[in-house]
């Protein structure tokens, strides 16, 4: 049977549309970071760490080798395979975390661009537009980059973000995206291989690369582990120091001097290309440390240095082997090793631009300082969180004066680095970048409107026909889960971290906040949020308790009432819970369900892995029960979506995070007994959390109403009995989705009859065998090629 509708998958964007920052003072102290309506990188922790489940640490490589195996598994199938075609839909203007940018010096229109969550990006044209690197995973994030002098078309790319967190994994700020090394390309970025010995635990997270640009064989890496040494173009290394450092530079006019930075308030130099290094004197309550030579003055070096919330501008004259402070207090806010970045003029050293949530620029040695970015004007300005500057490969200082600047929001270009301000001298280079990371999506099931909320950058809306650049963002922030309204598509509902719900009648135009009402002691960063499926009007979000509102589209403040009570003590966990969810409690509410037809039934989902359920959810105090308990239970781990089958309520299926297999579970006697729904052998699920995109869903019987959820929206339902599609995204960046077919044993969507056109590395879809039924779409378009399998 041939699918009669486009299955979407969602890859959305957003910025800020937040009110303006407050004029600059020299002396800067408060975060805007912390302020709710600005982007804040924790999330992207929060993020990481319910992916974990109830591990304490993701065990090393676990993410690569997961690449691996699927690559394996792909390239075995057979000669007649069919590929699933998908048809990006965006958004591809609004860009996304990024930390490392490559300009070709023979060719400055050539530039690789590594981002975060999307993989790396190139452009030939100087960020007209991008094209993704197939071959280079994309849920390896793409910290730093080198090119070899003489051969353009090599380069290495260091890999994993954890380096840039407080803390290491299982206690707080900890690692983001694991990586898995440095990789390395010889033909420009169409095919990538690990470089040797850089696969164990030590290689994580690779903050910085450095290659001597007399003699390519040396290369230096800073990592979570130390400085590592090659000198052998990388098929060796030897550790030269075990502090994790962030910053590492050759001196431009004499390769046998370098720097480099810790995150302990030390910069160290070596003299001896790298082999032994030595600390300068430490930096007074400093963590961070940024370091950038001067060309044109031999022997000075500057330092920024950052606080938990402040960066200080030195000075050194030998070297880097001391410094002096250029600025009496702090400069710009900044969160920590999280953002940082200075860049100091090649022709004049006297000139030097620094970062931490905005950029600032001082022509006199770091005495005074002007801002030139704002984060709450973007796209007419730099983005938040600075990571790199990038000069132009001919910048002059006169004729030239272009200068890129790297942040959350991808790559923003200033022409004249010495004229730009806060409002003017940009160019937002997210054209065609699709790199934002999305906590949530929804579709309209009687529109072409799609929308998502994304970390550090709101929340966005399009359509599937306004194209890849076609996306605007009525809401700024960190984004989240999000509905749309199944009648009336004008009216969808968004949120800011820690449920900052917003509501717009106006198709986005302006958005009105209406959690006013909502009183309670913590929520997750992501709040889940729902329409009732049977009733528009009716809407709930989720925090330590459930909240309902049955007039939803009414006027201001909305009448919130809290239906299901907090679960004051989680009974029955095991493992690091307080630690594990240090921003997101073990007992939040984590997700939700209502019932086809019938809008008392309704299940729901925590963090520590506790489901409940009620058949009276309508009442005033709806009596809930607990059901992950029976014989054999659930794993206590981070429910992640729950599926309430249309046809018998009784059979309901939960996916949870964690990467420890099975991660999909379900029950046919409600919530009695549980039993997994992962498969076996070389039919299971990758043991990798399920699903990044938060959503299991299965096809309606025919004689069902259609849905008017705004989380799962079929366009058309199929019989009774029919076979379940269930959408199952697994891990961070690899969106895949499929159909089942009993007895659960999944498999790629795509194994299907058809011509031999797979590629080992191609992304491929997983279908699973779960007898339940209904359709979701994300922020892809499947075309109808796709085939169903009964």
């Amino acid at each position: 049977m041939r699918s009669s509708s486009a299955l979407l998958l969602l890859a959305l964007a957003a910025c800020t549309g937040a009110p303006p920052l407050p004029p600059f003072t020299p002396n800067e102290v408060a975060n805007a970071e912390n302020a709710s309506a600005a982007p804040h990188p924790h999330g992207a922790w929060v993020r990481w760490r319910q992916h974990l489940g109830g591990q304490s640490e993701l065990p090393a490589g676990t993410l690569y080798a997961e690449v691996l195996a699927h690559q394996a598994r792909v390239a075995a199938l057979p000669e007649n395979a069919t590929p699933t075609n998908w048809t990006l839909l965006g958004p591809g203007n609004i860009g996304g975390r990024a930390r490392s940018l490559l300009i070709d010096p023979g060719n400055p229109s050539r530039i690789w661009l590594g981002s975060v969550g999307g993989g790396l990006w190139r452009s030939t044209n100087a960020g007209a537009s991008w094209t993704v690197a197939p071959d280079l995973p994309a849920v390896l994030a793409i910290t730093c980059m080198v090119q070899h002098p003489s051969q353009p078309d090599t380069i290495w790319a260091g890999t994993g973000e954890g380096a840039f967190f407080n803390q290491p994994e299982g206690t707080s700020n900890s690692a983001v995206m694991q990586g898995a090394g440095v990789f390395k390309t010889v033909d420009g970025g169409d095919t990538w291989v690990q470089v040797p010995g850089t696969s164990s635990a030590e290689w994580l997270s690779v903050a910085r690369l450095a290659i001597d640009r007399t003699n390519p064989q040396v290369l230096l890496a800073a990592t979570v582990s130390g400085i590592w040494r090659s000198s052998d173009g990388g098929q060796t290394w030897s550790r030269r120091t075990t502090v994790k450092t962030l910053d590492l530079k050759f001196d431009p006019n004499d390769a046998s001097k370098l720097v480099a930075g810790r995150t302990d308030g030390i910069a160290q130099y070596s003299l001896d290309g790298g082999v032994t290094w030595s600390n300068a004197p430490a930096f007074a309550s400093t963590t961070r440390v940024e370091l950038a030579y001067a060309r044109s003055a031999p022997g000075v070096v500057y330092a920024a240095t950052s606080t938990s919330n402040q960066l200080r501008v030195w000075r050194s004259a030998n070297g880097g082997q001391s410094y002096v402070q250029q600025t009496a207090g702090g400069v710009v806010s900044i969160l920590s090793n999280y953002s940082g970045a200075i860049w100091v003029d090649p022709t004049n050293a006297a000139r030097l631009v620094i970062g931490g949530l905005d950029a600032y620029r001082s022509t006199n040695s770091g005495a005074n300082w002007t801002r030139i970015s704002n984060w709450a004007s973007y796209p007419n300005s730099a983005h938040a969180d600075q990571h790199r500057f990038v000069e132009h490969p001919a910048f002059d200082g006169s004729s030239n004066n272009t200068v890129y600047f790297v942040n959350d929001g991808g790559v923003q270009r200033a022409t004249n680095v010495f004229t730009v301000t806060t409002s003017s001298g940009w160019t937002n280079l997210a054209n065609g970048l699709a790199i934002t990371q999305f906590y949530g999506a929804a579709m309209s099931p009687v529109s072409s409107v799609v929308m998502g909320g994304a970390q550090d950058n709101g929340t966005s809306r399009g359509t599937t026909i306004s194209g890849l650049n076609g996306w605007t963002q009525p809401g700024g922030g960190d984004g989240g889960f999000c509905a749309v309204d199944p009648v009336d598509p004008n009216y969808f509902y968004f949120q800011t971290q820690h449920l900052g719900l917003r509501r717009s009648s106006n198709g986005g135009t302006s958005s009105t906040g209406i959690a006013t009402g909502i009183n309670d002691p913590t929520n997750n960063f992501a709040s889940f949020i729902l329409l009732d499926p049977n009733d528009s009007n009716r809407f709930y979000a989720g925090g330590a308790q459930l909240w309902r509102t049955n007039n939803v589209k009414g006027a201001t403040p909305l009448s919130w009432a809290s239906v299901k009570p907090a679960v004051l003590t989680c009974t029955g966990l095991t493992g690091p819970r307080p630690d594990h969810f240090e921003d997101n409690p073990p007992c939040n509410i984590s997700t939700f369900a209502i019932a086809r037809g019938n809008s008392n039934v309704m299940w729901v989902g925590h963090n520590s892995g506790e489901v409940y359920r009620t058949s009276n959810a309508l009442a005033a105090s709806p009596t809930w029960t607990r059901v992950d308990t029976g014989s054999p239970g659930l794993p206590n781990r981070w429910i992640s979506r729950i599926a309430i089958d249309h046809v018998d309520p009784n059979v309901v299926t939960v996916s949870l995070m964690g990467f420890t297999s099975p991660n999909v579970w379900r029950t046919t006697d409600n919530g009695a007994t549980w039993a997994p729904r992962a498969g076996s052998g070389g039919g299971a699920l990758p043991a990798v959390p399920v699903c990044a995109s938060r959503s299991i869903a299965c096809c309606a019987s025919a004689t069902t109403p259609r849905p008017t959820s705004a989380s799962i929206t079929p366009r058309t339902t199929e019989r009774a009995g029919a076979r379940c599609r269930v959408v199952l995204p697994s891990s961070a960046s690899t969106s895949s989705s499929g159909r089942t077919t009993a007895p659960c044993s999944w498999r790629r969507t795509g194994e299907a009859s058809g011509p031999a056109t797979s590629s080992p590395r191609a992304r491929r879809a997983w279908a699973a065998a779960a007898a339940c039924s209904r359709r979701r779409r994300s922020l892809r378009t499947r075309r109808s090629s796709v085939r169903t399998w009964r």
